[in-house]
């Protein structure tokens, strides 16, 4: 097997050597490859339009796509390996449907047959929200959670994210980000405006600096660190900068980086990622073979297996890190000012409610007062005649 292929030799080669004789000329051997076939149905909703067909292969997350003909597909010549299979996510909720991605093992037969199931989409509100940090930095790692116990993560380049319900009600919902204080917002899908989280740093988080950028390790990070070299044991880092080069020792590889921008998650018992949206990097693996990621580019980070850098597919990520936890704490800011909008979105208050209710009671007061020092001079001139 070569890079998931299978190939057999369609007739061998006999060579007779006397003793001490060298072949100086190559050998040719005529060979022939077996590749995997994957034939699908899709049941349940019928779609309006074709749809593409995304088959992921596992664990570096290439993606290849097909068309749907009417309620068939079929991926051809795909290498041996497991395969997600899901419809194009984006397409899919533009058009109002709904699927679960699906496990295909072509390792041990060469052809599967598999049915996606499509259903209606039940999310009839969506509001897009961003994380960022007090400078306007998006965050590439995090988890917004909500009262009915929805997790959604964002995307690690651009730090945004798309809540959705099934439900138009208002939602309370909380962000968890590493390194970062917590923070609650009550979620209005009337207001069809980006909702931005700002989020405030823990002092505990490091930021190191990276030419004309830095690159942050969050408090929850395991690791240590030496002038530029970085050892991560558990957790994330990231950051923007160029200059000396950085060098991060993860998952048994060595990442160097020089310029760029770059994301790391590394949790031993799920393995990881390294995501360059900008720049380019070397990672060096335990046998000395150096593998370039160049920006756009994203990489598995698996203990002992071997290094493959695919495009970046945002949707994809997503498939492959699905998560029902989240990995860290609620951390509050212990601000007087934090505590108390925290807790006022708890209960479904948000800035703009307060900010509206405080400006009724100065109207009022005012109106109380205006009337009451109205009365109190009509009195005095009625005690005066």
């Amino acid at each position: 097997m070569l890079n998931g292929y299978y190939y057999s030799i369609v007739e061998p080669a006999t060579i007779t050597l006397a003793p001490g004789e060298t072949l100086d000329e190559p050998i040719v051997l005529q060979v022939q490859v077996k590749t995997s076939r994957i034939l699908g149905q899709l049941n349940g909703m019928t779609s309006t339009e074709p749809l593409d067909i995304f088959a992921v292969h596992l664990p570096d997350g290439l993606v290849v796509k097909t068309l749907s003909d009417g309620n068939a597909f079929e991926f051809r010549d795909l290498p041996s390996g497991e395969y997600l299979l899901m419809p194009d996510p984006q397409v899919a909720s533009r058009l109002g449907i709904s699927s679960q991605p699906i496990s295909v093992d072509l390792t041990q037969n060469p052809e599967a047959a598999v049915t996606l199931e499509l259903t209606s989409a039940t999310e009839i509100a969506s509001r897009n929200i961003q994380l960022r940090d007090e400078t306007g930095y998006s965050l590439p790692f995090g988890w917004l959670t909500s009262a009915s116990d929805s997790l959604f993560l964002p995307d690690p380049v651009t730090g945004a994210l798309t809540f959705t319900a099934a439900a138009s009600a208002s939602q309370t919902v909380t962000t968890l980000v590493p390194g970062y204080y917590s923070q609650t917002q009550v979620l209005d899908f009337s207001d069809s405006s980006n909702l931005t989280f700002t989020l405030t740093r823990q002092p505990e988080t490091l930021s190191l600096p990276w030419g004309s950028g830095n690159i942050i390790l969050p408090s929850e990070t395991v690791y240590t660190h030496e002038a530029n070299n970085i050892r991560l044991t558990r957790g994330w880092v990231w950051g923007q900068g160029n200059g000396e080069s950085v060098t991060i020792s993860v998952a048994g590889v060595q990442v160097e980086l020089t310029d760029g921008t770059f994301a790391i998650q590394y949790l031993p018992s799920e393995g990881g990622w390294m995501i360059l949206p900008e720049g380019e990097a070397v990672i060096q693996m335990a046998d000395g073979l150096n593998v370039q990621v160049r920006g756009g580019e994203m990489v598995s980070l698996v203990e002992g297996e071997s290094i493959h850098p695919v495009p970046y597919v945002a949707a994809v990520f997503a498939a492959l890190n699905p998560v029902t936890d989240a990995p860290i704490l609620v951390n509050w800011e212990p601000s007087l000012k934090a505590q108390l909008q925290n807790r006022l979105a708890k209960i479904g208050i948000n800035a703009a409610q307060v900010i509206t209710f405080v400006t009724y009671l100065i109207v009022f007061a005012v109106l109380v007062a205006f009337i009451g020092r109205g009365i109190y001079w009509l009195w005095n001139e009625f005690k005066k005649s």
